[in-house]
């Protein structure tokens, strides 16, 4: 017969890296992180499909000289740059959340 298993601390076990989905342990540990990670899969997906299908333009004068749709091709080009923003800035709140609480720290942390 084994033993039950010990509890489990958050400090234990590292969460999931903020650029993959969680898993079932960091959503008890952590349920805001489940829309956030759909969140930034949509936006990167988004990200994606707006470089590979819009026309690419190298600047403003480029589209605006070239492209007849260019009010389409400018604000693809800046949904997509938005996209990759609000992704990193979801990213960086998902690794905060794993930040260690500083009273759990034994010692100083520098």
């Amino acid at each position: 017969m084994t033993a039950p298993p010990l509890p489990r601390t958050p400090s234990q076990r590292p969460h999931s890296p903020p650029n993959i989905l969680p898993d079932l342990v960091d959503l008890e540990e952590t349920p805001q992180v489940a829309p956030i990670a759909l969140l930034q899969a949509a936006l990167q997906v988004t990200a994606a499909v707006l470089d590979a299908y819009g026309p690419s333009v190298a600047n403003a004068l480029e589209a605006v000289t070239y492209e007849p749709r260019c009010s389409a091709v400018l604000l693809a080009r800046l949904a997509a740059e938005r996209c990759r923003e609000l992704d990193d800035l979801l990213a960086c709140y998902r690794t905060a959340l794993n930040a260690p609480d500083p009273d759990d720290l034994d010692g100083p942390i520098f």
